[in-house]
């Protein structure tokens, strides 16, 4: 019985350049770019111990955990726990996920504080809503109520809610003037209820609009 095998063959991949597929005796075992070969030592013909064999499998599914948390941050900053879920959805073991997320953390690659620093100011630009609609959806993506607090505590301290459920309606005000004013009251309700306002602030909001654009229909 043979006590050491060998990485038999190392394939260029004819659909990504730069990426090389990787076997043991003829069987497959990862696909990884030029870079990792390197790191990894790995020729053709290298002869491998059981052992080194097994220190391989695990380099190379890190590797792999790697590659795809790299993807998947390159789209979009996520949450701690938003990376967590996809991927074990993908279906690596926990313990390799621990372990990359604290070293992400420890490297900044993640933080959940700079995550929701970052959301609010996106809706704030292009989409904006109240301070309890931002709330649920940070919680949504798995922040902590401390970190939520503090995020919105610095970014919209000092913002009126009414003032900015006016700005919303002022964008596009002929969306919610009809002829007469209980319609457009009824179609500013609907539409700042959906964002996260409340009753107060809609009262405001709605009240300063129909004076500065529909005033034949205030009453």
């Amino acid at each position: 019985m043979r006590d050491r095998s060998a990485v038999v063959r190392i394939v260029p991949s004819k659909k990504v350049a730069g990426r090389f597929s990787i076997y043991i005796d003829e069987e497959f075992v990862a696909s990884v770019d030029g870079g990792v070969l390197v790191q990894l030592g790995l020729s053709e013909g290298t002869s491998l111990s059981p052992s080194e064999i097994e220190q391989l499998r695990k380099s190379l599914s890190d590797q792999k955990l790697r590659d795809t948390a790299y993807r998947i941050l390159s789209r979009r900053s996520h949450s701690e726990k938003e990376l967590i879920r996809k991927l074990r959805q993908r279906g690596y073991d926990h313990r390799q996920i621990d372990s990359l997320i604290a070293e992400f953390k420890e490297k900044g690659y993640i933080s959940d504080e700079q995550f929701a620093v970052d959301w609010i100011n996106s809706r704030m630009m292009l989409k904006p809503r109240s301070r309890r609609m931002l709330e649920a959806e940070l919680a949504a993506k798995g922040v902590s109520k401390s970190v939520i607090s503090r995020a919105l505590d610095k970014k919209l301290s000092g913002t009126d809610e009414t003032n900015l459920a006016f700005e919303l309606l002022e964008r596009r005000p002929s969306r919610f003037i009809r002829d007469n004013s209980v319609d457009t009251r009824r179609k500013i309700y609907n539409f700042l209820r959906y964002r996260g306002f409340g009753n107060e602030t809609i009262m405001g909001a709605t009240a300063r609009f129909i004076r500065e654009f529909c005033p034949d229909n205030d009453q």
